[in-house]
């Protein structure tokens, strides 16, 4: 499922609704139109979150090795190792 901004979802949904209300649509098949929307976008924020999350732990884990590489690299010399 392709992601999308929320500010593009925002104004389609609005859109719709309006429609709805001008063809006469049941205020109650609206809420549960956009209640179920909702339980989708929520789905897609937690997804897009968790991916979020992971990226910032492998930033974290990249940086740690990283940085005790170099701790190493100043505390025994650069060519200690050959």
């Amino acid at each position: 499922m392709p992601s999308v901004a929320l500010s593009r979802l925002v104004p389609a949904t609005h859109r719709r609704v309006g429609r709805m209300t001008r063809h006469g649509a049941d205020w109650r098949a609206i809420a549960r139109r956009l209640a179920l929307e909702n339980s989708r976008l929520q789905v897609q924020m937690r997804a897009q979150l968790d991916e979020v999350r992971k990226s910032q732990a492998r930033l974290v884990d990249a940086s740690d090795t990283e940085r005790r590489a170099w701790s190493e690299i100043l505390t025994t010399g650069p060519n200690s190792g050959s």
